[in-house]
């Protein structure tokens, strides 16, 4: 992001690290002004309430905020359903 470096693994440990997730992953998305924001896909544990998920996103973004370097806490946060994964398990990366 904007020349300096990002290791989507790095985040995603500290967004596991919430009691309320199950898993995420971290990808790149295109900006014309930084070349690349960092933006993650979160699936929950549960669904909870529609109230429930803006406070979430805050609490990740916060616990983001309080262990990440400023250029890898992530621009946008989204609620996914599920994530795919391949065959050995392991987060299918097709930005990469």
């Amino acid at each position: 992001m904007g020349g300096l470096k990002v290791h989507p693994e790095e985040v995603e440990a500290v967004i596991n690290g919430h009691p309320d997730v199950r898993m995420s992953l971290v990808r790149p998305r295109k900006s014309p002004i930084t070349g690349s924001l960092v933006v993650a896909d979160v699936v929950l544990r549960d669904q909870p309430a529609d109230a429930r998920l803006a406070q979430l996103q805050g609490e990740i973004l916060r616990r983001c905020r309080e262990s990440l370097t400023r250029h890898k806490v992530p621009a946008a946060i989204r609620f996914v359903p599920a994530l795919m994964v391949a065959a050995t398990g392991k987060l299918a990366r097709h930005h990469a």
